[in-house]
């Protein structure tokens, strides 16, 4: 995903969070996906983008900002799902969320939920 040729503007934190969206492990090749991985992929890819350029920034759907922020999170806690939240709790498992390098950049995943 930071290959610019490839698709262009997808930076450390969208990277982890369409990944995350999408189920798919980081050291995923894109020619090991079946059609149903590619097709979530690509849902991912445009669904998390077009949210976080509509909201400035935030990867996660509106309830759950809401209930976030109802809660008393600052926009800190309630702007990513895996990204920056290193062993914090994944958002819809509950396992801890890992931070790992690849090609030199951070990246956040939860292996639970990204097999």
């Amino acid at each position: 995903l930071l290959d610019q040729h490839f698709l262009s503007g997808i930076g450390n934190y969208l990277r982890s969070e369409i990944l995350f969206d999408a189920g798919i492990h980081p050291s995923s090749r894109p020619k090991d996906l079946d059609d149903d991985q590619l097709l979530q992929f690509s849902k991912s890819v445009l669904q998390i983008a077009h949210r976080a350029y509509e909201t400035g920034g935030i990867t996660l759907d509106e309830k759950r900002v809401r209930e976030l922020k109802r809660s008393g999170e600052k926009r800190r806690g309630y702007r990513h799902y895996v990204f920056a939240r290193a062993d914090k709790n994944c958002r819809k498992c509950g396992n801890t969320i890992k931070k790992i390098a690849m090609s030199g950049r951070r990246l956040y995943l939860c292996e639970q939920c990204q097999k």
